[in-house]
């Protein structure tokens, strides 16, 4: 009998695929992808620049027509976007220059129908999670790269959606500055255990961040393999400089490196 108790998959993907363009011109970006990500769970994607990282998540997102297959979120067929269910936070923040912290978080709360006062409060709180209470009144030139993006990340956290699709979200940052981020983002995933699907060309940040980590091959984009990473939490930045993190990066490396080929046939990390 199957585990009543079990958390159940959130986000289901099934044999999807991406074809741009028709006939000699047709390029496949995605061919027969086919994952799940259980509630409260943070997962990564890796693989090689253009395999199809970032459409896979606008597919899931809502925000592209897969050609192929099937999305499913609680169920239910991604056939467009999805507010309140389903949030993003890219690379760039894309804040409203002329809107204050405070008020960019509050904008997709108005857009959905929420009072003044529901989304205000709502706002307050997430900045507040964030560590950004005292800059709520700030306009996004009066903050640095590393705040515009916690802004961004409250924006998402306020619609309280049941999943988080996060593209390349520190990869303009410095590395000082994203392994602070990383850390402050587990921070604040550890509070509101929101599903997350979050999209990175670093090994060592996916491995830090994640339960489990799914690698792409390149183009056309197919699923390698799915590392379960095992790392105990809360996470530290410490573990990073560990013999068993850098065999598992090592691993990770090997995969991309080979394509798949001659990999080790899904056995366990060991961590």
């Amino acid at each position: 009998m199957p585990d009543e108790s079990a958390p159940k998959p959130v986000m289901d993907v099934h044999d999807v695929g991406m074809v741009y363009g028709e006939g000699k011109r047709a390029v496949t970006a995605l061919d027969g992808i086919s994952f799940a990500v259980k509630e409260g769970e943070f997962a990564s994607l890796v693989g090689p620049s253009g395999c199809g990282k970032s459409t896979l998540l606008q597919i899931v997102g809502g925000l592209l027509r897969r050609t192929s297959g099937t999305a499913l979120v609680d169920g239910a067929p991604v056939t467009g976007p999805m507010p309140g269910k389903i949030a993003f936070v890219f690379q760039e923040a894309m804040l409203m220059p002329w809107k204050t912290a405070l008020s960019n978080i509050e904008f997709p709360l108005e857009i959905q129908g929420l009072g003044k006062e529901e989304r205000r409060d709502r706002a307050r709180e997430m900045l507040s999670l964030v560590g950004l209470a005292e800059f709520a009144e700030h306009f996004p030139h009066q903050l640095s790269g590393g705040m515009k993006q916690r802004v961004s990340l409250a924006r998402g956290l306020a619609q309280r959606p049941r999943i988080i699709l996060m593209d390349e979200p520190f990869g303009a940052l410095d590395e000082q500055t994203r392994i602070k981020m990383g850390r402050e983002l587990l921070r604040v995933w550890d509070r509101t255990r929101t599903t997350v699907l979050f999209v990175t060309h670093s090994l060592t940040e996916a491995l830090y961040l994640s339960d489990r980590v799914i690698v792409m091959g390149r183009r056309p984009g197919r699923i390698v393999e799915t590392i379960d990473v095992g790392l105990p939490r809360p996470r530290k930045v410490e573990m990073m400089g560990a013999e068993s993190f850098g065999r598992a990066r090592n691993r990770l490396w090997a995969l991309l490196d080979q394509d798949g080929e001659n990999a080790s046939g899904g056995l366990p990390v060991e961590l």
